[in-house]
């Protein structure tokens, strides 16, 4: 059997890891039975000996889990670098392909993750239930659309990056100035959706006015003039300095219940 692997290969055990990766997930060994089943055809094609396919399949049955589309999706494209070289001849042992991939499944899921959940989920999220929310069909579709467009440019390339480059590709990914000013970039995007999205659904408004001599004084229209969305902004703090101190979120629930039924009731607080 052939000991090098070709394009088609590489890219079979990108799409079956993409498409599998999770479907036999448990909590035993978390995502190692997706990559041994994505690793089959590669296994097969490198190893002529039944006793060289079945040790292949066990040394990636042990523990891993990382972030598997965008980042962590290097890892499995190193291990098919490592098969490889490993096949070939090359002095790899069951424990440097393991090695690698449990020194680098936490640092890379801690930044798939970050780039996933707090960056990719709440731009596109925000875009796509707003259209929603007024109607717009094209509000989820552009949601999917976008998702996957990201997902795949992303991650595709950085899984060959895994496999071209080997081990040395983490350095590459996290030492390369574009990644890092992307993710900045995206970043500081990120904020500012998250800022607006906390304007436009945390609802929240004074409802107190006095006279000041003979006018009229509205404390909510003060405080639109110095900074429209205040009161709704201390309402985002308060929670998320309950939260820092480590409130548990129950408590911060039916803190939050309190004083809109204590507000609501007096009048001194409305939806906005």
């Amino acid at each position: 059997m052939s000991s090098k692997l070709n394009k088609k290969d590489i890219f079979n055990f990108y799409f079956r890891w993409l498409g599998w990766s999770h479907q036999a997930y448990n909590y035993e060994r978390l995502e190692a039975m997706g990559m041994t089943w994505a690793l089959i055809p590669i296994i097969k094609k490198l190893y002529s000996e039944k006793e060289d396919q079945i040790a292949a399949m066990k040394r990636h049955m042990l523990f891993f889990n990382t972030e598997p589309f965008h980042i962590g999706i290097a890892i499995p494209g190193i291990v098919a670098a490592l098969e490889e070289e490993k096949a070939s001849g090359a002095n790899i042992s069951d424990d440097d392909i393991n090695s690698v991939k449990i020194g680098l499944m936490g640092p890379l899921a801690g930044i798939g993750d970050s780039w996933f959940q707090g960056l990719v989920f709440p731009i596109l999220w925000s875009l796509g239930a707003s259209m929603a929310i007024e109607g717009n069909i094209l509000g989820p579709i552009l949601w999917v659309v976008f998702f996957y467009l990201q997902m795949i440019g992303i991650g595709w390339n950085v899984f060959k990056m895994g496999y071209t480059q080997g081990k040395n590709a983490v350095a590459n990914i996290l030492g390369s100035e574009k990644f890092k000013t992307v993710f900045e970039a995206l970043g500081i995007l990120g904020l500012m959706v998250v800022g607006a999205l906390g304007a436009n659904s945390v609802k929240a408004a004074l409802n107190i006015t006095f006279n000041v001599g003979q006018t009229p004084f509205d404390i909510q229209g003060f405080l639109n003039s110095i900074l429209p969305g205040l009161v709704p902004l201390a309402v985002i703090f308060g929670v998320y300095q309950m939260i820092r101190r480590k409130v548990k979120p129950l408590l911060v629930i039916l803190v939050i219940f309190a004083v809109g039924l204590i507000g609501g009731y007096f009048g001194f607080l409305t939806a906005g």
